[in-house]
């Protein structure tokens, strides 16, 4: 009986942890994403501003 609860109890630590593992690379996936998109939005946001402000001054092509 002590044996299959060990046995049992070490699957059941197997399945947290796997969850665990799951749980962590879906965070990391989401503050992945948004640091790209937050990144992303930034970068487009100076192109356009230089893009306006080399516009306006006669810079830009």
């Amino acid at each position: 009986m002590n044996n299959f609860f060990k046995k049992k109890f070490i699957f059941q630590n197997k399945k947290i942890f796997l969850f665990c593992i799951i749980v962590l690379f879906f965070i990391i996936g989401i503050f992945y994403t948004i640091y790209t998109i937050y990144y992303q939005k930034k970068k487009i946001q100076e192109k356009i501003v230089s893009f306006f402000f080399g516009k306006s001054k006669g810079e830009y092509w």
